[in-house]
């Protein structure tokens, strides 16, 4: 019965590819993994900026992938808009928008409320945008 207890525990062992019994003595700190970083050439981070080109006080950030751009008045509103680029892969979820809109209400500037609709479309576009870089690239127009 032991031989094969002992058996069993070896198989069990055996199967974790990263098992070294010398890591329980090494006083070594797991190091976090670090967000990687979006560099210039990424056609998400490149569409984005443009797309947020027409407004003022924009800030950009590559390294963390995020574009804020404060509030602008358009037709008597402010709006603020924060875009994230999460990785430098052509996907729809890779990016993230976030759209704020206050409206002037005779007194005053109301508080922000996020239109959701605006920010659908402008993760829109910047992803069609994206994408036509890509083609572009590529030669394929």
């Amino acid at each position: 019965m032991k031989k094969y207890l002992l058996c069993f525990m070896l198989f069990l062992i055996s199967g974790c590819a990263s098992w070294n019994p010398m890591d329980w003595f090494s006083s070594k700190k797991i190091e976090e993994k670090q967000p990687e970083k979006i560099v210039s050439d990424n056609f998400l981070w490149q569409s984005a900026v443009e797309k947020t080109a027409f407004m003022t006080n924009v800030n950009a950030n590559e390294e963390s992938g995020r574009i804020v751009a404060g509030w602008s008045k358009i037709d008597d509103k402010l709006y603020e808009v924060n875009v994230l680029v999460l990785d430098s892969v052509l996907r729809s979820d890779n990016i993230k928008a976030r759209v704020r809109r206050r409206t002037w209400n005779g007194s005053g500037w109301s508080e922000p409320q996020e239109i959701d609709e605006l920010s659908r479309a402008m993760e829109t576009a910047v992803l069609n945008r994206a994408r036509v870089l890509y083609r572009k690239s590529m030669n394929l127009q």
